[in-house]
């Protein structure tokens, strides 16, 4: 499924929504997916969770409550972070797209500890 168009498609579909989500498995993958929609023609403003940008939950929240419109690119193993900072998020103009499905570990799918499996099982899911 390499190079069919995966990452233009959820760029364009994602255009309807002011709030945007991106969850990747690996940094390389959530610079890559931030590049491409700056490619296909995002222009606003955009945050990184992960080692290589922020993991600190206030500057998160700041980000999100001083913008009605964003991009967040977050790596699998910032989701925690990530799920503890949109809790309160209004999800009515929120897509969350994650990219690489099929590598989320077991865990993420079965276990009711894991931040991921309550990412997927939250009311934001209905926005995945």
């Amino acid at each position: 499924m390499c190079g069919m168009g995966k990452t233009l498609i959820s760029c364009n579909f994602s255009k309807k929504y002011s709030k945007i989500i991106i969850i990747a498995p690996i940094r390389q993958f959530v610079k890559q997916n931030l590049n491409r929609y700056i490619e296909y023609g995002y222009n606003g403003i955009h945050l990184t969770i992960s080692c290589d940008g922020t993991r600190h939950s206030d500057t998160i929240k700041k980000f999100i409550n001083s913008n009605e419109e964003f991009l967040i690119s977050c790596t699998f193993d910032s989701i925690d972070v990530l799920f503890n900072c949109i809790s309160n998020l209004d999800n009515s103009d929120l897509i969350i797209i994650i990219d690489e499905f099929h590598n989320l570990p077991k865990s993420s799918l079965l276990d009711n500890t894991n931040p991921m499996y309550k990412l997927l099982n939250s009311k934001k899911s209905s926005d995945i």
